[in-house]
């Protein structure tokens, strides 16, 4: 990525040649942000967050926009191999809460390594009557070639 696709990327002005230590630092440690996911109107997996290759993905959290509740279900947060890797079970969420991931399954893990370009997904099983969340990604990349 270029300095003038980094400011851009950024939401600086492009005539702005200074990016300081602080923007950058707060860009790096920022998550990746999906659009806005309705559950009661989601079906099987649907597809949030796409992560690069090589990159090491430390924590997942689901952000709620609007209250889950009512109907049956619950909404898992994974991948296309194991989907509830990070949440697992989660049937009721209050508007503006966070809940982060691994939340109890043995099969969720604290981070993963993804060697080529990965999604991640949120699986509705069942029909909550109401709700909308969106997924936050952090992830780092591996650019030591250690795990490759």
């Amino acid at each position: 990525m270029s300095d003038t696709d980094l400011k851009v990327f950024l939401g600086q002005n492009q005539n702005d040649f200074a990016i300081s230590p602080k923007k950058l630092n707060a860009f790096l440690d920022s998550p990746l942000i999906s659009d806005e996911i309705n559950l009661s109107s989601a079906t099987g997996a649907t597809d949030a967050v796409e992560v690069p290759a090589g990159a090491i993905v430390k924590q997942v959290g689901l952000l709620c926009t609007a209250t889950v509740s009512g109907g049956s279900g619950d909404v898992d947060v994974g991948d296309g191999t194991v989907a509830d890797r990070f949440i697992d079970g989660l049937a009721t969420m209050v508007e503006n809460e966070i809940v982060f991931g691994p939340n109890g399954n043995s099969d969720e893990v604290g981070g993963v390594y993804y060697s080529t370009q990965t999604t991640i997904k949120v699986t509705v099983n069942g029909t909550p009557s109401q709700g909308c969340a969106r997924v936050l990604v952090w992830y780092d990349i591996d650019d030591t070639g250690v795990l490759t």
